[in-house]
């Protein structure tokens, strides 16, 4: 077992995976001053919800037997309405953004040229070691020019 955290007045225990599958029909586990009291699920005690723990609910059962994991209606809803929250916000974002062979709007400026040498210029003069001050203004007050138009 790992080091315990608390986040949020909730202890959170990291389990190794060795210990993890010997624990598979805990049912309910709980960290009482630094020790690990576990509750066993007899065969008698009902399935219940993997993530809410409600038991007398329709519960739906993951194919595998091992480890048998159950997820009732209720949260399935949650699940589905956070999908959905998800594809929205992924949705929106894919429409902001223009197809690909759409050329920019500002291509098609009349100062897109001279900005173009204006940035051309400004380069040779940075990478030949020369003060580019000059040439970064010239490019700054071009690009200004084009926004305000």
């Amino acid at each position: 077992m790992g080091p315990a955290r608390h986040a949020a007045g909730l202890t959170v225990v990291v389990i190794s995976t060795d210990l993890l599958s010997h624990l598979t029909r805990i049912k309910t586990a709980t960290l009482y001053r630094g020790r690990l009291n576990v509750r066993k699920a007899s065969d008698n005690d009902p399935p219940r919800c993997s993530f809410c723990r409600k038991a007398d609910v329709k519960l739906i059962s993951n194919p595998s037997d091992y480890p048998r994991a159950y997820i009732c209606d209720e949260c399935i809803a949650v699940c589905a309405d956070i999908l959905d929250d998800d594809n929205a916000d992924s949705q929106a974002a894919e429409q902001e953004v223009p197809p690909e062979n759409t050329p920019h709007p500002l291509l098609n400026h009349p100062l897109a040229s001279e900005l173009m040498e204006a940035i051309e210029h400004w380069i040779r003069e940075q990478s030949l070691g020369n003060d580019a001050a000059t040439a970064l203004c010239d490019v700054h007050d071009i690009a200004s020019r084009m926004l305000a138009s």
